[in-house]
């Protein structure tokens, strides 16, 4: 896959989104790839939905954290770290349990002794999954940032928020019309 552009959010320099009341946004990003690629989707969050599932009780489920999947290497305690195949090998990916919630932040929880892998530093950009009750999966968030020893918290910038869905929304249009006739 050969990448055309990458379009950073505008605040990504700043860290923060001063419109929005400084709700930090680091990670929004869009890869436009040069060619179509047929994969198996996501969808991606509508605005609001992490608040509308925290206030409905779902991030927990009969008092246990709800997991949040993420794409990419993760906490693994085997060590050296298993090697990574292709498209047709194996998939790496790890769970994480649901801590907390904030205007701009999903926290995780990635203790690998309380069943939760993770993320750290130089994961960003991959994206945080929500699994519906019927398998769906749903994209909320965008791995930020980590625990350095990959131990405690894992950080995903939220993409339920306003000013992250009018940025991809805004960069959907401009690659749209950029390809009009």
């Amino acid at each position: 896959m050969e990448v055309e552009a990458i379009v950073s959010h505008p605040s990504v320099r700043l860290g923060i989104d001063q419109a929005a009341g400084a709700v930090p946004m680091t990670d929004i990003g869009v890869f436009i790839l040069k060619e179509p690629v047929d994969l198996p989707c996501a969808t991606l969050a509508h605005v609001g939905l992490l608040d509308e599932l925290k206030k409905a009780g779902l991030l927990r489920d009969n008092g246990a954290p709800s997991g949040f999947v993420a794409a990419g290497y993760g906490v693994d305690l085997q060590f050296p770290p298993p090697e990574i195949i292709g498209p047709d090998g194996l998939r790496r990916f790890v769970s994480s349990a649901f801590r907390s919630l904030t205007k701009g932040w999903l926290m995780l929880n990635q203790n690998a002794a309380q069943g939760n892998g993770g993320t750290g530093y130089f994961d960003s950009g991959g994206p945080r999954f929500w699994t519906t009750p019927d398998g769906e999966l749903i994209v909320v968030g965008i791995t930020s940032r980590g625990d350095p020893l990959l131990v405690s918290n894992d950080i995903a910038c939220r993409i339920d928020t306003t000013v992250a869905a009018d940025f991809i929304d805004a960069v959907i249009e401009a690659v749209e019309e950029a390809e009009a006739p």
